[in-house]
């Protein structure tokens, strides 16, 4: 406790160094050890070891949260939230936990689960509705089928239209891109710093989104010299 309120405010490499000091040397106070300069100093040096490893482990964890959240700033909340259940599984890859199976799956039990919320508050009101005389048993009925209806659409649309693009909108600005197609950062002047898909050599299987093509011509082994405006970046609507 006493290392603990030393460290207040020095950082986890601090804290953990205080605390392996304080630890190694009531060790060696009930070992009986002489407190002699060389034992201090090997208690000074296994306490730095201890306090610069900690230092080191709390910085890898903000840069992880740094990379996980730059990943997900742009996609839709639930991918967002499924890329967090799946982290322990893929860890910081985002794209290639929101291309796996269990995303698919989880993507699916969300959209279910959201109409049958809707379905459940919508037949509770419209039920009431008839019960009480405010609609008749037709008009509730058909009110009803047309929420739950509209509940199906956006569900559709939100897990085929809406996220798919919410991610290809994340790759463009260098987040996740669950396409699998290459990123590259280092596109030269004209892109404003952003990251494309790279198809050097053309392909039948581009994803939607902006997409970097022609670095070949028919019959050259190798990418060609271009100035950074020539090769344009080329929009795939499908």
């Amino acid at each position: 406790m006493e290392a603990d309120a030393k460290a207040v405010g020095l950082g986890a490499s601090a804290l953990e160094q205080l605390r392996a000091e304080a630890t190694l040397t009531q060790a060696a106070q009930q070992a009986g050890l002489p407190t002699t300069d060389a034992l201090v100093a090997k208690i000074q040096a296994l306490a730095k070891a201890a306090g610069e490893a900690s230092g080191n482990l709390a910085k890898a964890r903000v840069d992880s949260g740094i990379g996980f959240g730059r990943q997900t700033a742009l996609l839709d909340p639930g991918d967002v939230s499924i890329a967090q259940q799946l982290r322990p599984i893929f860890g910081d890859d985002v794209p290639r936990a929101l291309a796996s199976s269990e995303a698919a799956a989880l993507r699916f039990n969300n959209a279910l689960g959201s109409v049958g919320q809707t379905a459940s508050g919508t037949l509770t009101t419209g039920l009431t509705d008839i019960l009480d005389g405010t609609k008749s048993v037709g008009q509730g009925f058909a009110d009803m089928s047309k929420i739950i209806v509209r509940a199906i659409e956006e569900a559709i649309v939100k897990l085929l239209i809406a996220q798919p693009l919410m991610r290809s909108l994340g790759g463009m600005f260098g987040g996740s891109s669950v396409a699998g197609a290459t990123m590259s950062s280092g596109l030269g002047a004209g892109t404003g710093g952003l990251s494309f898909p790279m198809f050097a050599g053309g392909t039948d299987s581009a994803p939607g989104g902006l997409a970097w093509v022609g670095e070949k011509r028919a019959g050259v082994s190798q990418p060609t010299s271009r100035r950074a405006s020539d090769p344009q970046p080329h929009f795939d609507a499908d």
